[in-house]
C-alpha cells in the first residue's frame, strides 16, 4: 500500500486519490507522511519521493488536512516551513503552539524562501488560528522588521474582511 499511495501522488491525474487514501488512515498516515518528508520513502529507482515534486507537496497537503494529529510532524513541517513552503504553514497552523516562533520568523521569510511569496500570508494566518497574534514572538517579528509588519498587517486587514480569523 505505502509505494501505491505514493507512486499515486506523482500524477496530477491521481493524486488527489492518494491524498484521499492518507486522509482515510488518519492518524496512521502519520508513520507514511513522516517517511515521505524525511526522505526515507523511495521509488523503485532509489529517489526519495520528496524529491520529485508533487509528493511533497502532496504530504504537505494531506498534514494541513489532518489537524491535530499532524502534531507528530511539526519538526519536519518547520523544516519545510524553513525551505519556504507556504503549506506547511497551514499545516503548522493547525498543530499546535511549539510552532509560533517559527511561524513569527516567515512573516519576513529568509532570502531563500522569497520566491513563495505567500509563505508571509499563510504564516500569518496560521498565526492567528492559533490565537497567537499577541505571542511575544510574533511581537518581536514585526517590531524588528518592516517586512514582516508590512505583511503582518496585510494578513490582518484581509483576515477582518473574509473570515473573522483576525480576533485571534
Amino acid at each position: 500500500m505505502t509505494i501505491e499511495v505514493f507512486e499515486k501522488l506523482l500524477s496530477p491525474s491521481t493524486m488527489l486519490d492518494g491524498e484521499q487514501s492518507l486522509l482515510g488512515m488518519k492518524s496512521e498516515a502519520i508513520p507514511l507522511l513522516r517517511d515521505l518528508l524525511d526522505g526515507t520513502a523511495k521509488n523503485a529507482n532509489g529517489v526519495a519521493y520528496r524529491n520529485l515534486g508533487l509528493p511533497l507537496h502532496c504530504a504537505l497537503e494531506v498534514a494541513s488536512r489532518l489537524g491535530p494529529e499532524a502534531r507528530p510532524l511539526e519538526g519536519l513541517l518547520v523544516k519545510e516551513l524553513h525551505a519556504g513552503k507556504a503549506v506547511a504553514a497551514t499545516a503548522l497552523g493547525q498543530a499546535g503552539e511549539t510552532t509560533v516562533e517559527a511561524l513569527a520568523i516567515s512573516l519576513d521569510p529568509p532570502a531563500a524562501a522569497r520566491f513563495e511569496l505567500e509563505l508571509p500570508y499563510e504564516a500569518g494566518l496560521a498565526l492567528m488560528r492559533l490565537g497567537a497574534s499577541e505571542h511575544p514572538s510574533v511581537l518581536r517579528s514585526i517590531e524588528a522588521s518592516k517586512s514582516a509588519k508590512a505583511n503582518w498587517t496585510k494578513v490582518r486587514e484581509w483576515a477582518a474582511r473574509r473570515s473573522g480569523i483576525a480576533s485571534g
